[in-house]
């Protein structure tokens, strides 16, 4: 740019388009601000030029004036009204470009003409920020004195000492400290000024920061110290400054890695011997229990390797994981590492706390070159880890195929097992590893070995899909029809997976589609239980049996109902399967898809002709069924299709005693709109308001009420709803029947009260009930019992307490002319009997027989 002012108002003339902008979005105006043309900039605007325009990066050419200390064009564009505290596509004013670029004499107009001092930009940077990291002292000084705040943060916490720390830039930084800047402060991840100097190795500001009072052990959020920062970043001379100034070398960080585990760990040599010079503790332990020979042998630092043995370390320590150094670099693959650790009498065949040996890790992670220099110098090839497991097995599992060459070519037992049975084979074909398959195939594995469960390698690849796996298996001799401790073949676990394409190679090879395992399961039930849709269908267009039952009765279609396999059930269907087809239990599908609830499965069933009143073995319909599980839906769909509503079981039961008796409160309320008969009774007399008080069932039982249930309506043995609730301590339930009128003192075929029956089975609470709301304490049954008797009869001590507290005639007889005494001696009812004579039962007293209790007793 040539400030040609009479070319431009020439240019001009003959109609140039005066804010056109090049590649970068820059107007003449911007080239005429950058190089401080005034005239021509004046020239441009007095025709129009666009004073704010901005380019690609949002500059506008105030900002170019300001970078390039274009002071001139600067004031020119002020007095034209340019916005002063614009910003660019960053979030830079003019001012912070000025401040940057040590653009003094601009950055003193920007400020007389009202530039925002304190204005961020996205980072949250101020101009400020910006003039102590370019260490531009003249323009930092110029900023404070006018109200820069010197403690302004970005958005990462860092004030302006902090990025003067980290470009050492000491003149600014001292500045700052003289105008009070907080030495100490920290960013958000906790970092002072220090921490950022000892990072960038900025020694000279580190020195300033010391002599100021930093303090020296700062931690930032992870714990780390200024000599941690040091020691990671390799800061030597920063490092040496802050020992010389008594920084505690052994302070550990949040892991508990001090600053020795952090420069072994990059192999920073000349740190890690500074450390060590001055004390560090080399053997010292982080938080997972590794020391500094650890990290370096993790990383593959082996010139701070070779310096920690010299000084002493500890070769075999161990960590958390009972690792010492030497499987770490196996991991690894840190083969020079590996050398140094065994030339220095690292233990070979040493195991962590999961019985790994340097080797296992080798093999896990495939490193070949470590693997081999550990066998060389006599690693136990065929060593075990805690769950049994060699090197060899590692490898095949984790697809280690040179590494497992390796080991097979040393004498790797190839057949060996693991505490479950497992050779490397089972491992490989679970896995899908087919290189390595097919290695130890080559090497003699026995193909039809089989695991604790019996599993040979081909069931694992039927269950996992491996396809290729599996014919590899079968085009070496593998057994199609092997079966495992359950006496499942490939096909049933391929059938389990829905493993279609393995199914389809075993069928293809004439494995037995209906063989069955253990417990009668054919492939084809095993795929309708798992929901394999595709397995089953291959199986049946291969002749599986669509009807086989296994041993407990149960098809394909009773399985895939279980499990509300909807689309499995419209495939058997399709296919012809028997619907009402039984298992032993008499049960049909629908049966079972009603107990579930599996309402879209038993409504298909029911469209395709399943028999909607079949009963099981005992008597049950699938209403029943619902009404036991409180499968509501499934019950309404059944209702509406014209389910027998009053449908009696075996016993003589009826859906709605069923309900009743599992609390299905909403099952029962359906089942009674319907038009269920609510005093219906069962063989034994009993209503679902017995059925109800037995379980206490109260929300059912309070329906039933208001329903109009006959509250006193007896059983065959004359037994009350009340009485049942007394019987079962049904507490909840025997309240709900008072209240609503049950007759307290009704007897049953033997005389017997709700009270006799709670005091003979100590049903305290519902006794006390009972007795709270006018139960007669003396009532006595048909044989003369009084309440009291039978309570001492069943050494029912607490509720016998309880009837005496309120009344109970201790000495009456009854019509043999036994006291409950002579109960309580007869029955041998020790506590009970204690409590009488507590309470004055008369000792002596005798019955129509003469005997007294001591006769009795004896």
């Amino acid at each position: 740019m040539n400030n040609s002012k009479e070319t431009a108002e020439l240019l001009i003339s003959h109609g140039a388009n005066i804010n056109e902008k090049d590649n970068d979005g820059l107007t003449a105006l911007h080239r005429a601000a950058e190089n401080n043309s005034k005239e021509t900039a004046e020239l441009l605007i007095s025709h129009g030029a666009n004073i704010n325009e901005k380019d690609i990066k949002g500059n506008t050419a105030l900002h170019r004036a300001a970078e390039k200390n274009s002071k001139e064009t600067a004031e020119l564009l002020i007095s034209y009204g340019v916005n002063i505290n614009e910003t660019d596509n960053n979030g830079l004013t003019a001012l912070q470009y000025a401040s940057y670029f040590n653009s003094k004499v601009t950055a003193e107009l920007l400020i007389s003409h009202g530039a925002n001092i304190n204005e961020k930009d996205n980072d949250g940077l101020t101009a400020l920020h910006r003039a102590a990291f370019k260490n531009n002292k003249e323009i930092t000084e110029l900023l404070i004195s006018h109200g820069a705040n010197i403690n302004e943060k970005d958005n990462d916490g860092n004030t302006a000492l902090h990025r003067a720390a980290e470009n050492n830039s000491k003149e600014t930084a001292e500045l700052l400290i003289s105008y009070g800047a907080n030495i100490n402060e920290k960013d958000i991840k906790g970092n002072t000024a220090l921490h950022r100097a000892a990072e960038k190795n900025s020694k000279e500001t580190a020195e300033l920061l010391i002599s100021y009072g930093v303090n020296i052990n700062e931690t930032d959020n992870n714990g780390l110290t200024a000599l941690h920062i040091a020691s990671y970043f390799n800061s030597k001379e920063t490092a040496e400054l802050l020992i010389s100034h008594g920084v505690n070398i052994n302070e550990k960080d949040n892991d508990g890695n001090t600053a020795l585990h952090l420069s072994a760990f990059k192999n920073n040599k000349e740190i890690t011997e500074l450390l060590i010079s001055h004390g560090a503790n080399i053997d010292e332990k982080n938080n997972d229990g590794q020391t500094a020979l650890h990290r370096a042998a993790e990383k593959n630092s082996k010139e701070t390797a070779e310096l920690l043995i010299s000084h002493g370390a500890n070769i075999n320590e161990k960590d958390i994981k009972g690792n010492t150094a030497l499987p770490l670099s196996a991991f690894k693959n840190n083969k020079e590492i590996t050398e140094l650790l065994i030339s220095h009498g690292a233990n070979i065949d040493e195991k962590n706390n999961d019985g790994q040996t340097a080797l296992h890790r080798a093999a896990e992670k495939n490193s070949k070159e470590t693997a081999e220099l550990l066998i060389s110098h006599g690693a136990n090839i065929n060593e075990k880890d805690n769950d049994g497991e060699t090197a060899l097995q590692y490898a095949s599992y984790f697809n280690s195929k040179v590494t497992a060459e390796l080991l097979i070519s040393h004498g790797a037992n190839i057949n060996e097992k693991d505490i479950k049975g497992n050779t490397a084979l089972h491992l490989s074909a679970f896995k899908n590893n087919k290189e390595i398959t097919e290695l130890l195939i080559s090497y003699g594995a026995n193909i039809n070995e089989k695991d604790n469960d019996g599993l040979t390698a081909l069931h694992r690849a039927a269950f996992k899909n491996n396809k290729e796996i599996t014919e590899l298996l079968i085009s070496h001799g593998a057994n199609i029809d092997e079966k495992n401790n359950d006496g499942q073949t490939a096909l049933h676990r391929a059938a389990e997976k829905n493993s279609k394409e393995t199914a389809e190679l075993l069928i293809s090879h004439g494995v037995n589609i209906n063989e069955t395992d253990n417990n009668g399961l054919t492939a084809l039930q095993y795929a309708s239980y798992f929901n394999s849709k595709v397995t089953a269908e291959l199986l049946i267009s291969h002749g599986a049996n669509i009807n086989e039952k296994d041993i407990k009765g149960n098809t394909a279609l009773h399985f895939a109902t279980f499990k509300n396999n909807k689309e499995i059930t419209e495939l058997l269907i399709s296919y012809g399967v028997n619907i009402n087809e039984k298992d032993n239990d008499g049960e049909t599908a629908l049966h079972i898809a009603s107990y579930f609830n599996s309402k879209v499965t038993a409504e298909l069933l029911i469209s395709h002709g399943a028999n909607i009143d079949e009963k099981n073995n005992d008597g049950n319909t699938a209403l029943h069924r619902a009404a036991e599980n409180n499968s509501k839906e499934t019950a309404e769909l059944l209702i509406s299709y014209g389910a027998n509503i009053n449908e009696k079981d075996i016993n003589g039961l009826t859906a709605l005693q069923y309900a009743s008796y599992f609390n299905s409160k909403v099952t029962a309320e359906l089942l009674i709109s319907h038009g269920a008969n609510i005093n219906e009774k069962d063989i034994k007399g009993n209503t679902a308001l017995h059925r109800a008080a037995e379980k206490n069932s109260k929300e059912t039982a309070e329906l039933l009420i208001s329903y109009g249930v006959n509250i006193n309506e007896k059983d065959n043995d004359g037994l009350t709803a009340l009485q049942y609730a007394s019987y079962f301590n049904s507490k909840e339930t025997a309240e709900l029947l008072i209240s609503h009128g049950a007759n307290i003192n009704e007897k049953d075929n033997d005389g017997e009260t709700a009270l006799h029956i709670a005091s003979y089975f100590n049903s305290k609470v519902t006794a006390e009930l009972l007795i709270s709301h006018g139960a007669n304490i003396n009532e006595k049954d048909n044989d003369g019992n009084t309440a009291l008797h039978r309570a001492a009869e069943n050494n029912s001590k607490e509720t016998a307490e309880l009837l005496i507290s309120y009344g109970a005639n201790i000495n009456e007889k009854d019509n043999d002319g036994l006291t409950a005494l002579q109960y309580a001696s007869y029955f041998n009812s020790k506590e009970t009997a204690e409590l009488l004579i507590s309470h004055g039962a008369n000792i002596n007293e005798k019955d129509n027989d003469g005997e007294t209790a001591l006769h009795i007793a004896a």
